[in-house]
């Protein structure tokens, strides 16, 4: 029983503080179908995605009597659809990605529907910690432009050991994963299968507002493994 508020404190630390929604990150993998030429836009749709959901299960019952009064029993499990709020460029492209992958679905126009490994992939949204519980790997420092860079004595690379040739200025550095450069762990992952947009919702727009446009695209799936 927590009995003040230092303990209450104690027992949150002691499970590395209280989760935050800010950390997470959603891919959608490609597939076989309409996805395989999107390479482009899949690499980069994490940086868009401000908004998403752990999706919630639940179990269909039904109403049962043996004797005296009613009770439930499930009967089925329901993998409730879940939402994402995506960012959308000057250009609209999230917009008329989506709008296009409907479109795909239904047969570009056609309806007559295509079959469902066509369309369906696989959406993962990771769930990263604030702090690190390992190690970090610190994220290495620029050397700043005030300080120069020493020259090696001849001397000291005698012999064939060649002198260190300072790196090109067009030879871009390699950017690190945050996850492993931050030293952030992830603590949930889940990974909704079959998933595919069965709607996009409309998108407002408006004189007397300033905010970004979101793309709004609810999915739905068969179901999802969280690890």
């Amino acid at each position: 029983m927590i009995t003040d508020i230092l303990d209450w404190r104690s027992k949150i630390s002691g499970r590395a503080g209280l989760a935050k929604s800010a950390r997470f990150r959603v891919s959608i993998m490609p597939n076989q179908g309409f996805l395989a030429g999107q390479q482009d836009f899949l690499r980069n749709f994490p940086f868009y995605c401000a908004d998403a959901e752990l999706a919630g299960i639940s179990l269909n019952t039904s109403d049962a009597r043996i004797y005296g009064p009613m009770f439930k029993t499930p009967n089925q499990v329901a993998f409730n659809d879940f939402t994402l709020h995506v960012l959308t460029s000057e250009g609209m492209f999230e917009r008329v990605f989506f709008g296009e992958w409907l479109n795909f679905i239904s047969g570009d126009g056609t309806f007559d529907f295509r079959f469902r490994n066509e369309y369906a992939t696989t959406v993962v949204l990771e769930k990263f910690t604030e702090k690190a519980t390992g190690t970090p790997v610190p994220i290495p420092t620029p050397r700043p432009e005030n300080v120069p860079i020493p020259t090696p004595r001849p001397d000291r690379y005698a012999g064939n050991v060649p002198i260190p040739t300072p790196r090109p200025d067009n030879v871009p550095i390699p950017t690190p994963r945050p996850e492993i450069s931050e030293g952030v762990d992830v603590t949930m992952t889940m990974e909704f299968r079959n998933a595919y947009p069965v709607q996009v919702l409309a998108v407002p727009v408006s004189w007397g507002d300033e905010a970004f446009l979101r793309t709004q695209v609810q999915f739905s799936y068969t179901h999802h493994i969280q690890k």
